[in-house]
């Protein structure tokens, strides 16, 4: 077997530092044979890096762009939603040419789906017939209840508790230890502010937060 190449799309420090931890995990295994991957990490966009991100465990290359004949599948790095969507039509990259990581203390079910550029961070538990869609982020600590249903390019924040048969459409950002409750539909374009706990149903293109979390205002960034 040759070597596994990854190319990161777009920078941002902090993301990255989760990204590593969960590609680390994601590769233990294959880090003893000597099959982890070259990785890659392109940013050649207008998102400023805070500060150089340095890992000496993991081997790298900062490029500002994809190199000649890259055989390897791709990943965006974490980031806010308006940046990840922005980083993807920016490349033009084919879905099918992403891959899915799943940090090793996670717990996905067998009958969840799961999409392609997804990220699943430690401690996360998606639960049966879940369906999770491409490029959807769930960080550190969330919990995804069964039959429930994530649109593309949404981000879970850590510590989140989404209960059975809840819809969430695409491009929303759910904040650090929202709870929404089993049945809930949550519209696209949304952000559900951190500590909200939802009861009733959310429409599209709003900014919502509170206990019980109640709309503030239209969501001005329309994606």
């Amino acid at each position: 077997m040759g070597t596994q190449k990854l190319a990161i799309l777009g920078v941002s420090a902090g993301a990255l530092t989760m990204l590593f931890d969960v590609i680390e995990s994601s590769f233990e295994f294959q880090k003893q044979y000597d099959l982890f991957p070259e990785i890659f990490i392109l940013n050649n966009l207008d998102i400023e890096i805070e500060k150089p991100y340095i890992n000496n465990d993991v081997l790298y290359t900062m490029v500002t762009e994809i190199p000649e004949n890259f055989d390897g599948k791709y990943l965006v790095c974490p980031t806010r939603v308006v940046n990840k969507i922005k980083i993807f039509n920016v490349f033009n990259i084919p879905i099918e040419q992403f891959t899915t990581i799943f940090h090793a203390m996670s717990s996905v079910s067998k009958t969840a789906t799961i999409g392609r550029g997804c990220v699943i961070n430690a401690g996360v538990v998606i639960a049966g017939q879940s369906v999770i869609e491409d490029m959807v982020f769930i960080n550190r600590g969330s919990t995804i209840g069964h039959h429930t249903r994530i649109g593309r390019f949404t981000t879970i924040n850590p510590a989140c508790n989404i209960a059975g048969d809840v819809l969430i459409g695409e491009k929303c950002e759910i904040g650090i230890g929202a709870t929404i409750i089993d049945g809930i539909n949550i519209g696209s374009n949304n952000i559900i502010g951190a500590g909200s706990l939802v009861l009733n149903d959310i429409p599209d293109n709003v900014v919502a937060y509170g206990n019980p979390c109640k709309i503030i205002r239209e969501n001005g960034t329309l994606l």
